[in-house]
């Protein structure tokens, strides 16, 4: 009765799945599964708030194309900050993507000729990363974020989301 009551109130922001980092990750097996997409969401998910493209995200976007997969980037950040980070890691992008609105992961995906269901998206916070991921049908999955939270909108939905996390939590444990 509560699980249902939970999932009504807070299905939408729920992912799919969690990992620890995208960096973690069995690609090969999602790829057997049939996915043909990996998608992003950038400050907190692949480095800390505003760094640069490091090594480790370089090598993740060469080890998933020489996989086979697509990638974007999703953010709701400047063009300058997504296209450079982009380009180092060599993958198209959307920016100022108004998530969780699903349009910009709607488009991402036809741009790149893959389904929705085919496209898996990681990010580290629910009402934007998540919710947008699953407003547009796609695999979601939470992962741990990165560094600290610098901005104060961030804090606050970070402090918002706590309950939601733990319904997720129950529902996930019941």
């Amino acid at each position: 009765m509560l699980k249902d009551i939970l999932l009504k109130l807070f299905g939408r922001f729920f992912p799919k799945e969690e990992a620890i980092s995208p960096y973690r990750i069995n690609y090969k097996s999602y790829y057997n599964a049939g996915f043909r997409a990996v998608f992003f969401d950038i400050d907190n998910t692949l480095v800390p708030y505003d760094a640069k493209a490091n090594d480790e995200a370089k090598e993740l976007f060469k080890e998933l194309r020489e996989m086979g997969f697509k990638t974007c980037l999703i953010s709701n950040n400047c063009k300058k900050r997504t296209a450079t980070f982009a380009k180092d890691v060599d993958s198209s992008f959307t920016y100022k993507s108004k998530k969780p609105s699903p349009d910009a992961y709607i488009r991402a995906a036809r741009h790149l000729d893959v389904k929705v269901n085919e496209v898996m998206f990681f990010g580290d916070q629910l009402f934007t990363d998540i919710w947008g991921a699953n407003n547009a049908g796609m695999y979601s999955i939470l992962v741990e974020r990165i560094g600290e939270d610098v901005l104060t909108q961030i804090k606050l939905k970070r402090y918002l989301e706590k309950p939601v996390l733990k319904a997720y939590e129950y529902v996930k444990n019941n």
